[in-house]
């Protein structure tokens, strides 16, 4: 490594003080030496320097081989150029005060380079001031200094990263004594280079590593699988498992291209592409744009919020998954989790066929479930009860077994509980009357047993109750009066017993009373005449006794009247001429004598009227039957 100097005859200690150089005048321009390592003298004869100082800088490398101590320097020099009538003088070298306090070994460089001296002025003061180092302000000389530092420290890092263990140069090795030339070592560690340089403190570390790029896929994997272990848990994953194929896809090809990533936007196509893989989506009816490079807004059966063709895709999520009577089938994943704001998902009539997924209990976003019509197997999970938003539940025309979970009771917004056609059983819980906000409660076709909670009375919201076809037994409770907003009451094909008690004439906006086929007796309450909106009532196959109350004539909208199959003796009451929109009557099987003579003959709608008037030998006459039983 050179230093330039500016020409000299001989570079020595005996040059002229400064008072001297500062009265020469000048009247030439220099040409410019170099000093070697080893002392020698090389010439430069740029004519192309300019006559305004210039500040360069070098850095020197000293050390002691066999001590194996390197020790950097840098050098800072001015030249000067005084162009005199008499001679030309170079100016001294001076290392920069701040160096570090070990002096620099200047073996080999000439003598004039170790005896440096500050400039003066021509008055013997400092040149300008303290803060001036040769004529240069001390921060930008340690500015450059700090600049080349950094310059060498990255230059050997990406050295040592390309070259790994090569043999390399070392910068600060000594001059061999066989060819004078640098003397070359194997070296990889960076730490050696770093103890070369002042500035720098030696590393107690190892050799630098490199730790090896993740390839695209695995960079997806230890982003959307960091809870189950990253890249690790990844790696263990059955190439042909949904979780595999979907990272699989969303790194190689997926042509939306989107960085690896855990953002909502990544975390949703990855939730949507493993059910796709896990529902068996190749066999769909619709799978439109499915693991397309389109915004998962566009595949088929998948609505997001902010419909707006102007908000970016990243600000926009997945609020529905509408793929009904679709052919979706094989498993339902956990990933679904992921969809945060999944706000509906309707899976009826579909092809699953499994276990009820107990992972549902995660989605707690949700509002709208329905799995109806899929052939779910096993109970209901008590994790039911984490979806507290949730306002319709719909799991009917399935194979679900066991009995409703207290939990149920969790779900206080429900509007729409439906359970219907399954085999569900044991009693109501209690709990059930926590749903206070429940307008549905749809349980027909299972297996229930016990008495119906007393708590149902609590469901003042209740608009529609349909128990049809299970084993409850015991009496109505007298609670039910209570449900003032109630337009149907099917409680059709159980074991009730006892009578109907009187409350139920309470329920003026009643439209629709089916219970048919139980084992009730006693008397028809004459409250039922307070039912005036009654559209269809229907008693049928009881044991009902004694005579029907004339009330009945009050419930002037029936369209549908079944008394048959009771034991109802005497007369018909004449005030059944009043139910003037009567479409269809049932009286057959029971054991009126007398009153159907004449009867119902101006309903205009009529369409059946059956009773028992047929046989050799007939109990009553009416000539208006359309249908005469024996």
């Amino acid at each position: 490594m050179v230093l330039s100097l500016p020409e000299n005859d001989a570079p020595s200690s005996d040059t002229a003080d400064e008072s001297t150089r500062s009265d020469r005048s000048m009247t030439r321009r220099p040409t410019s030496r170099g000093v070697k390592m080893d002392g020698s003298v090389v010439e430069n004869t740029s004519s192309d320097r300019s006559e305004d100082p210039e500040v360069e800088v070098r850095l020197s490398w000293s050390g002691d081989s066999q001590k194996n101590n390197k020790n950097m320097h840098l050098i800072t020099f001015k030249h000067d150029y005084y162009d005199k009538e008499e001679s030309s003088t170079a100016g001294s070298i001076p290392f920069d005060e701040r160096q570090d306090e070990a002096a620099p070994d200047m073996e080999g460089f000439p003598e004039a380079a170790r005896d440096q001296k500050s400039f003066k002025d021509d008055k013997g003061k400092d040149s300008d001031d303290d803060d001036r180092v040769l004529g240069v302000p001390k921060k930008l000389c340690l500015a450059l200094n700090i600049a080349v530092l950094f310059g060498i420290i990255l230059a050997v890092l990406l050295s040592t990263r390309n070259r790994g263990g090569e043999e390399t140069t070392s910068p600060g090795a000594a001059p061999s004594e066989e060819g004078g030339g640098p003397s070359t070592q194997p070296t990889n560690d960076v730490t050696e280079l770093q103890s070369m340089m002042p500035s720098i403190s030696p590393s107690t570390e190892g050799p630098s590593t490199i730790a090896p790029t993740l390839s695209r896929e695995l960079q997806f994997a230890s982003y959307l699988l960091s809870a189950e272990g990253g890249v690790e848990y990844y790696q263990s994953l059955n190439s042909t498992s949904p979780q595999h194929n979907a990272i699989e896809w969303l790194s190689n090809r997926d042509e939306r291209l989107l960085p690896p990533s855990d953002s909502d936007q990544t975390q949703e196509r990855y939730a949507l592409a493993v059910f796709y893989y896990s529902a068996m989506g190749q066999q769909w009816d619709h799978n439109n744009n499915w693991l397309s490079g389109d915004s998962v807004c566009k595949w088929y059966g998948v609505f997001c919020d902010n419909d707006d063709q102007h908000v970016d895709d990243g600000d926009r999520h997945v609020v529905i998954l509408e793929l009904s009577s679709n052919r979706v089938g094989g498993s339902f994943p956990i990933e679904l989790e992921r969809l945060t704001m999944l706000s509906s998902l309707n899976l009826g009539f579909n092809l699953y066929g499994q276990k009820f997924p107990t992972e549902l209990g995660t989605l707690t976003s949700l509002q709208y479930l329905s799995l109806y019509f899929n052939d779910f197997t096993g109970t209901i999970p008590t994790e039911i009860g984490h979806l507290s938003e949730l306002t319709a539940l719909d799991v009917s025309f399935n194979s679900l077994t066991g009995t409703i979970p207290t939990e149920i009771g969790a779900l206080s917004l429900l509007t729409d509980l439906s359970l219907g056609f399954n085999s569900f059983s044991g009693s109501i819980p209690s709990e059930i009357g926590m749903l206070s906000s429940l307008p549905l409660l749809s349980l027909d076709y299972n297996s229930f047993t016990g008495t119906l909670p007393s708590e149902i009375g609590q469901l003042t919201e209740l608009d529609i109750v349909n128990i049809i076809g299970n084993s409850f037994t015991g009496s109505l409770p007298s609670e039910i009066g209570l449900l003032k907003n109630l337009t149907e009451l099917s409680i059709s094909s159980n074991s009730f017993s006892g009578s109907i008690p009187s409350e139920l004439g309470q329920l003026t906006e009643l439209l629709w009373l089916d219970a048919s086929s139980n084992q009730m007796d006693g008397r028809i309450p004459s409250h039922f005449g307070n039912m005036k909106k009654l559209l269809q009532l229907q008693l049928a196959d009881n044991d009902f006794r004694r005579r029907l109350p004339s009330a009945i004539g009050l419930m002037t909208s029936l369209t549908a009247l079944d008394l048959s199959e009771n034991a109802f003796t005497g007369s018909v009451p004449i005030e059944l001429d009043n139910l003037v929109n009567l479409q269809r009557i049932f009286l057959q099987g029971n054991g009126f004598v007398t009153g159907l003579d004449g009867l119902f003959c101006n309903l205009t709608d009529l369409i059946v009227f059956q009773s028992d008037c047929g046989g050799a030998n007939p109990e009553i006459t009416c000539p208006c039957c359309t249908i005469c039983s024996e």
